[in-house]
């Protein structure tokens, strides 16, 4: 079982069995610029404008190439957190974490979980196959489905199992963004690396509408005003949610 500790060097993480538990760190979360910003640490630290990771969260507190950067305490829908500052902080200017070098000292680590993931899924496939209706993957739109949902198309034929999407009519309009890019993106590689018609044998994710016609006229009106604050409920969702986080989420897309 792979353990995870800084890469203070690159400020990134590294993954390995041969970690000591006192330098062992429970699975951090990537900070991205716009969480930054909310938090208004941007007001005290020069910051990168870039799309990559500046730096790492883990509970309420945030690291920078190892240190304590800040801690976030409270928080709510109407209220903004307060942001405690450690004071024996040393950098006065941040870089973005360097993703690329980061892939590379991890590349054989995240290959053997992927391959013991791919394992898993197989035997399960064989364990029930001709037993059940049929194989589903359950699809939420975010980066952990998008993961697995990968993993089993490099292990099954695309014709074997089913991709679905259970649509509440309040997911946000990047989730949907994301569906409709999904099923085109593996619709293409079924095409051109596994060899299948995706009009004829690509499993298409399924959308299931959950509450109808009057949530959707409802949803209508709402999202007059949805429009005006949608970002801010997605930067809400990243300094407010939870900051568990499996090996595939640290580095964003690793298994697509």
């Amino acid at each position: 079982m792979f353990k995870v500790k800084w890469n203070v060097q690159n400020n990134g993480i590294i993954l390995s069995d041969n970690i000591t538990d006192d330098e062992a760190i429970p699975a951090p979360r990537p900070v991205y610029l716009q969480e930054l910003q909310m938090l208004e640490v941007n007001k005290k630290y020069r910051m990168p404008k870039t799309d990559l990771p500046i730096c790492w969260n883990i509970d309420a507190r945030y690291y920078y190439k190892g240190q304590p950067f800040f801690e976030r305490r409270g928080a709510g829908i109407y209220s903004k957190p307060d942001v405690i500052y450690n004071s024996d902080f040393t950098f006065s200017t941040l870089e973005p974490v360097d993703v690329d070098k980061m892939l590379e000292i991890n590349r054989e680590a995240i290959e053997t979980m992927e391959n013991e993931a791919m394992d898993f899924i197989m035997g399960c496939y064989e364990t029930f196959k001709g037993k059940v209706d049929d194989y589903v993957v359950a699809f939420s739109g975010g980066k952990d489905s998008q993961v697995i949902l990968d993993l089993v198309t490099r292990v099954l034929p695309v014709e074997s199992f089913k991709a679905v999407f259970q649509d509440t009519d309040m997911e946000l309009p990047c989730t949907y963004d994301i569906v409709a890019y999904t099923e085109e993106d593996l619709g293409k590689q079924a095409a051109a690396a596994l060899k299948y018609n995706p009009d004829l044998n690509y499993a298409p994710v399924v959308v299931a509408s959950g509450l109808g016609e009057l949530a959707k006229k409802i949803i209508n009106i709402a999202s007059l005003i949805s429009n005006c604050i949608m970002q801010r409920v997605i930067d809400m969702r990243w300094i407010c949610g939870s900051s568990m986080v499996h090996l595939a989420e640290l580095i964003d897309g690793v298994a697509l």
